[in-house]
């Protein structure tokens, strides 16, 4: 009898110990995140597109569903666009756009403080601004979206869809990351040609553990 109960408090032990594991692997973390972009333009419209530097700008929620993985989502305020030059002249494209991503996100922690991460998903981005800048000659002007429309002859769509890739390091709280942003639509109303986003950041944020 004395052997049935000891075994039964064994059996009630490992599984309140499994469970406490599980509810710890299962973290969610708040965070805000910053850096600097390298945005241009691909596809047929502007062959000889360069890049242009902006900056994001946002905060993102991770939520853990095993010690190794994770689903990421959020919203970043991203300055996209591109920039001409030629003889001279030098055309600055403007698009901004607030992104919300849906990434899977793989961590391998260790006995460090370090955690490396990778992930990868899907992403919709709502076009919030946009604008135009023509500079040469010593002079400057400025246009707003109708500028840019008139430059790709095409009006532009409100939404932009793509996939984003990330991979970084997590030093307790803080976050290091390197993001890429691939436009998988072309974000003006004009067929067959094309021009997509392409999108390089540089990320630096700080998270909030909630249990």
């Amino acid at each position: 009898m004395i052997a049935k109960r000891s075994a039964a408090c064994m059996i009630l032990m490992s599984a309140l110990c499994v469970t406490g594991v599980a509810t710890q692997d299962r973290v969610t973390t708040v965070g805000v995140l910053g850096g600097v972009n390298f945005a241009t333009f691909t596809g047929d419209i502007i062959g000889n597109a360069e890049t242009k530097v902006g900056f994001d700008l946002g905060g993102y929620v991770s939520f853990g569903i095993s010690r190794n993985f994770a689903i990421e989502t959020g919203a970043l305020y991203s300055q996209r666009g591109a920039k001409v030059s030629e003889q001279g002249v030098t055309v600055k494209f403007k698009v901004n756009y607030i992104e919300v991503p849906l990434l899977l996100s793989a961590r391998l922690p260790g006995q460090s403080a370090v955690t490396p991460f990778i992930s990868a998903g899907p992403a919709v981005g709502i076009k919030v601004g946009c604008g135009v800048s023509v500079s040469g000659g010593g002079a400057t002007f400025g246009s707003g979206c109708q500028g840019v429309e008139d430059a790709l002859d095409s009006d532009l769509k409100s939404t932009d869809f793509g996939l984003v890739g990330t991979v970084g390091i997590d030093v307790r709280a803080l976050r290091f990351s390197l993001r890429y942003f691939r436009g998988l639509s072309s974000i003006a109303n004009v067929e067959p040609a094309s021009v997509k986003n392409s999108v390089f950041s540089f990320l630096v944020g700080y998270g909030f553990r909630l249990r």
